[in-house]
């Protein structure tokens, strides 16, 4: 490793660190909050305190943007306070040249937050739903009662009890039985089933012990999958061909599996932010560039937050609006960069 590459990582990797450990304990105390009395007040505190534990690794890659933009932004403010920047012009060196080793930290921040997505976040948010009792997304609502699937000439839905309502269609779409009953241990038959004839035969009721029900182990598998966040890309992306089979594709899935891409991108975006702070003018108050580094993080969320919030309604596809707007903030990055650079 090159001195030049020691210098930059030697300065911005502990503020790095202590910037990541501030943003975390910010977000445990605000999670903590109310959120988290309503809940100990039916689990208990350690139990509360065990989950929000389990759930650092998430947290930690929802912060380490935020984290990567300020340890920049103090570290430039350190090395314009101390004169250095000043000082490797005179060794002819030019700031730009420090941009590279910056950009590299922002990729291995990305690629580090895709590989806990992948590989500890699946595990650490199902292991506290099963704490919290928590089997909903409150962004995509799965594992909702009430939603119908279609499997086959068949379609479901899991009732609030626990039963399963089926009805059965013809070759145009018209209800010729309605069954409902309980799911067998087995999980592919109905027990104890009331089927009632529709269609020609309305009215006519029977009884039946055990009804083998095609796609029911399927369904059962959708309504029992965990959050959309609590999967990795992979599993969601097969939950979401799945329910799309099922008649049942939702947006907000859809969002999140794009989403699972789109934010460890976020840590160069903001990298790339970090470097047209770098190479700007010389003489610029250190307070100024604190302030441009929120503005960029302020300004890259509410990008993100907007698209999405479009794609929610309808307006965009889930696909445009996450990558649009990461294209959107890599262009307002660059040039952001490009026009500082030209100043500077």
């Amino acid at each position: 490793m090159s001195l030049l590459w020691r210098y930059v990582l030697s300065g911005l990797l502990p503020r790095l660190a202590l910037s990541l450990l501030a943003l975390c304990g910010l977000y445990l105390v605000f999670d903590l909050g109310d959120q988290g009395r309503r809940a100990a007040a039916q689990l208990g505190w350690a139990v509360v305190l065990e989950a929000t534990l389990l759930r650092l690794p998430l947290i930690a890659v929802q912060v380490l943007p935020a984290a990567l933009l300020a340890a920049a932004a103090l570290w430039i403010v350190g090395l314009r306070r101390g004169g250095e920047l000043e000082a490797l012009r005179a060794a002819g060196l030019r700031p730009r040249q420090l941009a590279m080793p910056l950009l590299a930290v922002g990729l291995v921040a990305g690629v580090s937050s895709f590989s806990v997505l992948e590989l500890l976040v699946p595990r650490s948010e199902q292991a506290a739903d099963v704490l919290l009792g928590a089997h909903r997304s409150p962004l995509t609502g799965l594992g909702q009662a009430g939603a119908w699937l279609r499997q086959g000439r068949w379609l479901l839905e899991r009732q609030t009890d626990g039963s399963v309502l089926a009805l059965e269609l013809d070759a145009r779409g018209r209800a010729l039985r309605r069954v409902r009953g309980r799911v067998a241990a087995s999980g592919d038959a109905l027990v104890g089933a009331r089927v009632i004839a529709l269609g020609e035969r309305m009215g006519r009721r029977r009884e039946v012990a055990r009804l083998p029900l095609p796609g029911l182990r399927e369904a059962l598998a959708l309504w029992r999958a965990p959050r959309a966040e609590a999967l990795s890309w992979r599993e969601l992306a097969a939950l979401v061909s799945a329910r799309a089979r099922a008649g049942q594709g939702r947006p907000a899935e859809v969002l999140v599996l794009h989403a699972k891409l789109i934010y460890p991108l976020v840590n160069v975006v903001l990298a790339l932010f970090a470097v047209g702070l770098l190479i700007g003018t010389r003489r610029r108050g250190s307070g100024a560039e604190l302030w441009r580094a929120a503005g960029a993080l302020l300004a890259t969320w509410a990008l993100l937050a907007a698209s999405w919030s479009l794609a929610r309604a309808g307006l965009l596809s889930a696909a445009a609006a996450s990558w649009g707007a990461l294209f959107a903030a890599i262009t307002c990055a660059a040039a952001f960069a490009l026009r500082r650079g030209s100043k500077g």
